[in-house]
Order: C-alpha cells, then structure tokens, then sequence
C-alpha cells in the first residue's frame, strides 16, 4: 500500500463513460480546484458492435451504451482522449477486487497506463461513482496501484439532491437507455430536466434510484458548463431488447453525431462556498510546553497484556527501548500479535488499533514502518491461501508523558464483521487514503478510526476555531456511522482527544465547549459515555480528535445511567450485547483516601470482568504519574488493568475504562 500526499490542485484524468455523473463529477473537481487535462474511456470492440449491432455489453463495471459519441463529448470539452477497447469480462465479481490477469478492470488499469505515459504529472483520477461500492472499490484498486488519487465527489450524496442541483447547474442529458419498472422506450430522448417528477414519483411507487445507480436507466450528457461546444445526435434509433410490458428493457442507437458552436461561452468558474469563519469558541494558538511529564522509574518499565472475553481482545504494548520510533513501532506491532496469537487471536482478527506516540513529527515515518508491517501480514496470509484481510481502524496521537511508545489493539473472532474503508476524495467524509479504514464491525458492535475535523472535499484541515471543527467532526462521523448501519444516536461512548493548552483552565473551557457543541447533536437522544483525553498533539495540529464506540441499528437506543458510590462516579452506557461502563474518581485527588477509593473500583471491575468485560483501560490525571501512591498503586493494579495512559490536565484523577458483551436480556 502506498501513501502519498494529495496535492492542494491536481490534474485529472475523467474517467467518463458519457452520462450525467461522469461529466458532473469533472465540474465538481474544477470546483474544488483542480485541472482537468484528459479524457479516459473503455469502448465495446468494433467487431463485437459490428456483429451484434449494438454497444451494449454485459459489463459489472462500465456504461458501454453511447460510446460512439464520447469522441465528440471530448471535442466538446476541448480534452484530449485516451480510448482503448474492453477486451475482458467481469471475473471477480466479489464487492472487493483483487488482482485477476483477466478482469475487465486490467482493461482500465492498462488505459490509465497510456495517460500516465503521455501525460507524467497527471496526479487524479475522477469518477461518477455515487453508491456503488462494487465500481468505487474497483477505481480505488487501479487508483492506487498507479499512484493516483481517486475523485469521486458524489458519493453518499442524496440521489433527490443530486438530481435536482445537476439539472439546476446546467447539465442538460438525456436518457439512452432504460431497464426499468416505470421506464418506457418513450422516454428515450426525453431530458432528465423533463422527467424529474417522473422519476420522484417512480422512487416513491417502486423504490426507484432516481439518480439510476440501480442501473434503471443510463444517460448522455449534450451540454454542461465545461462544454465549449454542444453535442448533437443527429441520427438515433431505438432498440427494444425485451418486450416486457412492465419492466421493457431498451436504448438509443446513434448513428451519427456532432458538436454544434454555444452562443457567448464562458469559462466555467463555479462559485464556493466558505466555512464559517465566527467560531462561538476561537481557535487559540500558543506555544506549547515542550517539556514531558517525569516519569516514575515504575512506569518505565516495558509491559505486555491482554484482556479477552466473549471471541473479543484488548491487548496492549508498551516500550522504552532506545530505539527511532518508526522501528521501535514495527517491532512493537510484532510483539502485539504474538500476544494475541499465544490467547488464539490472529493478526487478521485485529480491527481496531491505537498509537500513542513520543512525537507526531514522525508521524510520516511511523505510517510507512506501519503499512510494511501489515503488508508483510497481508503477504503471509495470501501465501497460505487465505483471502485479504481489510486494514484495521486506527487512531493515532502524541501523549503527554511520551517517552515511550503504548500501541493497544482489539481483536475479535466473530465471524459477523465488515469494514468500510473508502479511499476515493468525495464531499461525503474524509478519504482514508492512509493504511486505515474509516469503521469496522464485530458482532453488532461499530468502532470508528479517529475523526478529525477534515473537509472531505479539499482534505484540510477547517478552519475557524474548536467550534468548527467540532461541527465538521460530527458531521464526518454521522455520515461514517449512517454507512455501517448505525448513527449519532447509537453511540455507547465517545473517546475525546483534545490538544492540551497546558493550563487547567484553558482545558476546562474546552471540554465544556465540546460538551455544548455534543448536547446540540444529541438534543433529541441521551449523551453517551464521554472520556476526555489530554494530548500535546493531534493529527494537522487539530484541536480534537474523536473515537466512538457505538452498536449496529436494529437494536433498541442505547440506555444510560450514572451514580456516586462512595465518591466514586459510575457512568453506564448499554445498548445491544454491549455496556460501557467508565469508574471516575475526581480530580483533585485526597492521597490518603485514593487507596481506599481505588479498592471500591477494583471490586467492581473484577465483577465485571467476570460479567464479560473483553476490554479494560485505565487513564489517569497527569499529577498522578508524580505523585507518591502513584508507582505502589499501579503494582497492586497490574492483575486487572494494564499500563495506565496520561491523560493530561482532565477533570478526573483517573478512570477506569470497559467495554462488556453480555447477553441482551442482562442489560
């Protein structure tokens, strides 16, 4: 897997197959700067249309109907094109692709091989992919074995939304094919402009996809605002290919067409919208405190440990060896999965990972000693003859006290488990072009990689201050959590990292600025768990980096409860087969009675760990590594809990972090 960087403007191939999604994802990409500089398309062989007398093929993958104009719509849009023929046919037909000498992707990897010949410094890839991961995961496939980015700004969108704002933005297509309950060959010819009500209608009676991603219909585009020039059919036939009085399936044969001159053309220069730049909570920059949290000679010393329940893992590292971290972090990987490996967990099991890291200056270094390894993985599975695995969620940050290097990961053998990992660059949420995916899901239960406040359309980091970038962190994350069959309102508990302003009061208002910003997500539904985290840095120098837990929908919401039990805080948050349950005790701490507190949360820990709990956390104020309980209490705590994290100047002395899989009728 390969990392590279994506560049502010890019030049663009545009994958284009002569319809409306192909020729409005090219205007999306001249929005949001980039330059389109070529034309890419696979075309029926010539014989197979000469024998036949038709364009269309039985292709998984590529819009072959229209073909014979896109020499034209290329003329129209003043770009040179690259054409080649589709000589192969769709053998992996599974939702993830993997190499086959004979697909009909190897036809498209082969053409992009031309572009990135005559053209060296073409960096993008542009698609119309709306909602098919078949076609999306395939584009990605080619994408990056080219080392290209993949473009596709209309995924996840609203197919209504999408519809409506092509037809207001001056794309003028017409249907040439239609494979429909509803659609009739009359309607061959017609705009969409024309049959907009037609098709909102069709979607309310029959569930049609008004946007055709069921494959009901297939367009061509005559005008848009990147055509200097229009195109014209000039001779076209219909060609019924069934006689189903419901559902008849036909298209438009050309015969001939050509480009006619536009009256008083312009450039197209869209128009962009702005982040809000009044922030009710205004971004402060100051200089940080280089200087790390002493730590106890206690707390130097390297440990391993894992906590397993119910087919689930939690297992953790941690090193001080002098060693450069990116090395340091590729043997410490190793050491993890053996720790899974000797309690009958497999490097593929592991779905969720946690770096924690002396220095988010090597992030860069860590990512490539990162990929290797699990590359290495992937390599030694395929060579015993099992499938890819997907890459692990990941989230990474630069800790307070980070001498060492912590890595944590979950594992789960439950064989009910998905994950979504999508590369391309839309406007839908962040591409994960990095060798992580954006969620997974084990058995009912939703974990999603760390969610910092990207634009996902430009991949920057939003400006404007923490309540901005709070904003486009939950609007990243619902839209993640709505693809894995979950949502906002499904959340066991949100892990909070929040850059530390190294001052208990500057901390303090951003934690009650988050919290603000949380109650209005959640107006309509209870808060789940929260735990704040206090780093010295986050991925771009963010403000806040957020990591849910949550459970699949189908189950009843979430339920939360909270006490006070002998100074101790208990929060609870179930929902499906799963508790998360956080022990706080206040910050700040009375030295002589922590013990006493400490002996109420180990009582109930160790009951819950016998109830099923497969994950136990300790974080802890960053005072306390300092204090005098400090290394003594941590030894009396190793049996159930492993290394305790810093968390920074956080509201609590420390906490007690579980995740439970219980039986639904216990909760």
């Amino acid at each position: 897997m390969q990392v590279f960087r994506i560049a502010e403007k890019m030049k663009v191939v545009g994958l284009i197959s002569g319809g409306k999604d192909s020729c409005y994802n090219l205007m999306q990409c001249v929005k949001y700067g980039h330059e389109v500089v070529a034309l890419a398309h696979l075309h029926p062989p010539k014989a197979v249309v000469a024998a036949s007398g038709s364009e269309e093929l039985d292709s998984h993958m590529f819009q072959t109907v229209g073909s014979c104009a896109v020499e034209q719509m290329a003329e129209c849009m003043d770009l040179p094109l690259f054409t080649a023929p589709l000589k192969r046919k769709s053998h992996v037909t599974s939702l993830h692709y993997t190499y086959s000498p004979n697909d009909e992707i190897e036809d498209l990897f082969d053409l992009l091989a031309q572009v990135k010949e005559k053209i060296p410094d073409v960096q993008a890839v542009a698609s119309g992919a709306i909602l098919s991961n078949y076609q999306r995961d395939r584009v990605e496939n080619v994408c990056l074995r080219h080392k290209l980015v993949s473009l596709a700004y209309l995924w996840q969108r609203n197919q209504s939304e999408l519809l409506d704002e092509m037809v207001r933005d001056g794309v003028e297509a017409i249907l040439i094919k239609v494979a429909s309950m509803g659609l009739q060959p009359s309607f061959l010819g017609r705009t969409l402009e024309d049959l907009t009500p037609c098709l909102s209608e069709l979607h309310e009676k029959y569930g049609l996809n008004v946007c055709g991603e069921g494959g009901e219909y297939e367009t061509i585009t005559l005008d848009c605002p990147l055509f200097k020039r229009r195109l014209s059919l000039d001779n076209t036939s219909i060609l019924d290919e069934t006689k189903d009085p419901f559902s008849p399936v036909a298209h438009l044969v050309i015969h001939s067409a050509s480009t006619k001159p536009k009256e008083n053309w312009k450039p197209y220069i869209p128009t962009k919208s702005e982040f809000d730049q009044n922030p009710a909570f205004p971004m402060v920059k100051e200089e940080k405190n280089p200087a790390k949290v002493a730590s106890h000679e206690e707390f130097r010393t390297p440990q391993s440990w894992i906590q397993h329940a119910c087919d689930f893992a939690h297992a953790g590292v941690t090193s001080y060896k002098e060693l450069p971290t990116p090395e340091l972090v590729h043997e410490m990987l190793g050491s993890l999965v053996e720790k899974c490996q000797a309690e009958g967990f497999s490097v593929r099991d592991i779905f969720a990972v946690t770096l924690y890291v002396p220095s988010m200056a090597e992030f860069g270094s860590v990512n490539v000693k990162y990929i290797s390894f699990f590359e290495d993985a992937k390599e030694a599975e395929r060579k015993q003859g099992r499938p890819a695995f997907p890459m692990p969620i990941r989230a990474c940050v630069e800790l307070c006290d980070a001498q060492g290097v912590h890595i944590e990961a979950f594992a789960s053998r439950h064989e009910q488990r998905g994950s979504l990992h999508v590369q391309s660059i839309s406007a839908w949420a962040p591409a994960s072009i990095g060798p992580y995916a954006q969620g997974a899901s084990v058995g009912g239960l939703v974990v999603l990689a760390g969610n910092i406040p990207l634009d996902a359309a430009t991949m920057a980091i939003v400006p404007g201050g923490l309540h901005c970038e709070m904003r486009e962190v939950l609007k990243n994350m619902r839209a993640v959590l709505d693809c894995m069959k979950s949502g906002l309102r499904h959340c066991l508990a949100l892990e909070i990292f929040v850059q530390s302003m190294h001052s208990a009061a500057k901390n303090q208002a951003m934690v009650d600025a988050i919290r603000s910003d949380l109650r209005t997500a959640y107006a309509d539904s209870p808060l789940p768990s929260l735990l704040f985290v206090f780093v010295d840095c986050l991925p771009r120098n963010c403000n806040v980096e957020i990591r849910p837990f949550a459970i699949e929908a189908g189950h009843e919401l979430p339920r939360q409860s909270s006490e006070v039990l002998d100074g101790v805080s208990i929060a609870r948050c179930a929902g499906g087969e799963y508790e998360h349950i956080i022990y706080r005790i206040p910050y700040p701490f009375d030295q002589g009675a922590i013990g006493t507190l400490w002996n109420i949360v180990e009582s109930s820990v160790k009951k819950d760990i016998a109830n099923g709990a497969f994950s136990v956390q300790c974080f802890a104020h960053a005072s306390f590594f300092t204090s005098d309980i400090a290394a003594s209490l941590q030894r009396s705590t190793q049996e159930i809990v492993g290394p305790w994290t810093n968390a920074g100047e956080t509201d609590f002395s420390f906490a007690v972090c579980l995740l439970l899989r219980v039986p639904s009728q216990r909760l």
